[in-house]
């Protein structure tokens, strides 16, 4: 699975987590790293063979910059999936277009603004 790069949302298709979307946020030929922010976080991100998920979709290409850049934090991440879950209603869904990630502040943006 050579396309597979990092700032892909991918859901897995094997094992406990099948059904749960995941962000990439490391690849090799063999495996393929993953965070959702939480429990997985870019500290200890869930390995996983590319054969086992599914390709669904791509954050914005600037969550995907800092991803590379090792800037990113666990909490972009896990807005990210809450509003990707939020945008898809249906979490077993397996094909769906993310193409931007709304709600992420970027370098300051928007920091501290409450909601409502």
């Amino acid at each position: 699975m050579g396309d597979m790069r990092i700032g892909d949302v991918v859901r897995s298709t094997a094992g406990r987590d099948a059904g749960d979307p995941y962000v990439v946020v490391g690849v090799s030929e063999e495996r393929v790293l993953l965070s959702e922010g939480g429990r997985r976080s870019l500290r200890r991100p869930k390995s996983k063979n590319p054969r086992h998920v599914v390709r669904v979709g791509r954050i914005d290409e600037f969550l995907a910059s800092r991803i590379e850049c090792r800037r990113s934090r666990d909490e972009d991440i896990a807005e990210f999936i809450a509003v990707f879950h939020r945008q898809t209603g249906d979490r077993n869904r397996e094909h769906i277009c993310v193409t931007e990630c709304a709600g992420i502040p970027r370098d300051g943006e928007g920091a501290g603004q409450a909601d409502g």
